[in-house]
């Protein structure tokens, strides 16, 4: 999606980034 209207081309797999993303998450809402 992103890649579509951005030209986005992510550098790590998708799953890696929603490990981080949820971490990141996790990490700001305690």
């Amino acid at each position: 999606l992103a890649r579509k209207i951005l030209g986005w081309e992510p550098t790590i797999a998708l799953e890696q980034g929603l490990e981080r993303t949820i971490g990141f998450f996790r990490d700001r809402t305690g």
